[in-house]
């Protein structure tokens, strides 16, 4: 999207596992978000990833600055994982 959309020459993807969650952020260099875009309850591409965002239990936010570029930065919780058993231990 943010070649094809936004026009952006320039695109960053970090992904981070915190203790308790995963932050991905993605930037561009685009035109922006259009004016009423964010409110604009047809706009399905940005709808879509709120949806799968929010299913996962996630905070989303996207901003925008006409000319400028966007920015999109998603948290989502990752479940707990039981610690891992030393062998010699299950064995016994």
């Amino acid at each position: 999207n943010g070649v094809r959309y936004a026009k952006a020459t320039r695109v960053v993807v970090d992904l981070v596992r915190g203790e308790d969650a995963l932050m991905l952020s993605v930037r561009d260099d685009g035109i922006g978000i259009p004016e009423g875009a964010l409110r604009n309850r047809l706009s399905h591409g940005i709808l879509g990833m709120r949806q799968r965002v929010r299913a996962l239990k996630g905070e989303f936010a996207i901003h925008g600055t006409p000319g400028k570029g966007t920015v999109v930065d998603v948290q989502v919780p990752t479940p707990a994982v039981a610690p891992e058993i030393p062998r010699e231990a299950a064995e016994a």
